[in-house]
């Protein structure tokens, strides 16, 4: 732990609080002062009557005001014991503190307010701050999880983003909008150069999963994208709304969907012959049962996964996941979650 220690000051006037909710377990305040009985009327400190906030999530700038029984009527100085480093206490007793994902877990903080003129009048107190990388949301969503191992789960996998869906008053055929050469995306993102791009697109006809295979300059027969979208807990209302690819003899669509006793397994294979092909999926009723997992086996010329999730622009926020197709790309799982990344 790095000791901080700030200059002394005159005075320090009763301080406001932040109005957050705080959080009184593992806070412990101490108080030292003259108890000798001298003739000399020695002023004892006031106690420290603020309670520090002790959960924040990774990210967020942690704020702390520290607040006295009454105004210390002599000068003194106000330092940190005990803080992790790059934590400050201002002259002021504000704690501030700029939180990161390296500071995820728990940290002792310790503070004393001491008299200048006589060291041992002082008021300490010391608690435990923990710094999560997720924080709780208000009502759940559909998070987006990296499911790197393959095994089609969510335990102990990271939550990418909150997969906000793109809305609009079209269809979700009527948003693929087909062209003879590639799809033209109305709303939502329309594609990268050399990518996959994954997004939900809501509707009048409910939810539907967006998948685009974008390679400029035209294609190959020989550029393959393999590729499995699994569905549980729809209650088999999810179909195939649209494949956009040429069909093959051995196959009348591009891709192609097997029953299952818990949902739906789509098998896609295209050869990305056009500009651009795809496919739309849907649509989904959302509840704490809904898991859609994808995942590529060929990623043929393709050298980027890309999920976009709508953030009020055109394009949406792009997270680009797998990079080159020498490099095994993550599985992306869709499910409900009560967390999320807190600067998401």
């Amino acid at each position: 732990m790095k000791k901080h220690l700030v200059g002394f000051v005159l005075l320090v006037p009763l301080l406001a609080g932040l109005g957050c909710d705080k959080a009184k377990m593992g806070v412990r305040n101490l108080r030292s002062g003259n108890q000798s009985g001298s003739t000399i009327n020695k002023l004892s400190f006031p106690r420290i009557i603020s309670e520090p906030q002790t959960k924040i999530g990774a990210g967020l700038v942690y704020k702390y005001q520290v607040e006295f029984e009454n105004r210390p009527p002599f000068p003194f100085a106000l330092l940190l014991t005990s803080a992790p480093e790059g934590m400050t206490i201002s002259p002021a007793g504000e704690v501030h503190w700029a939180t990161s994902l390296a500071q995820v877990g728990q940290h002792r903080v310790s503070l004393m307010a001491v008299a200048q003129d006589d060291s041992q009048n002082r008021v300490e107190q010391s608690f435990f701050l923990n710094v999560t990388e997720y924080c709780d949301l208000e009502t759940p969503a559909l998070g987006v999880f990296l499911d790197r191992n393959g095994d089609g789960q969510t335990e102990g996998d990271k939550i990418l983003t909150i997969a906000r869906e793109f809305s609009g008053p079209l269809s979700a055929v009527e948003n693929y909008n087909y062209d003879w050469w590639a799809p033209h995306i109305q709303i939502g993102p329309t594609g990268d150069f050399f990518a996959s791009t994954v997004f939900f697109y809501r509707g009048p006809d409910g939810l539907h999963l967006f998948l685009l295979l974008d390679r400029i300059g035209g294609g190959a027969f020989l550029n393959q994208v393999d590729l499995d979208i699994d569905v549980r807990g729809n209650n088999l209302n999810d179909q195939v709304v649209l494949a956009d690819d040429p069909e093959r003899p051995w196959r009348p669509s591009p891709l192609q969907r097997e029953d299952r006793q818990l949902g739906h397994k789509y098998i896609g294979s295209f050869f990305n012959w056009f500009r651009a092909d795809g496919a739309v999926v849907g649509p989904f009723q959302l509840n704490n049962q809904l898991m859609i997992r994808l995942g590529f086996q060929t990623t043929g010329q393709l050298t980027q996964l890309n999920f976009h999730r709508n953030d009020g622009s055109p394009e949406g926020r792009r997270y680009s996941l797998g990079e080159g197709p020498e490099t095994p790309w993550p599985h992306l799982v869709f499910r409900q979650t009560t967390k999320a990344p807190c600067l998401d």
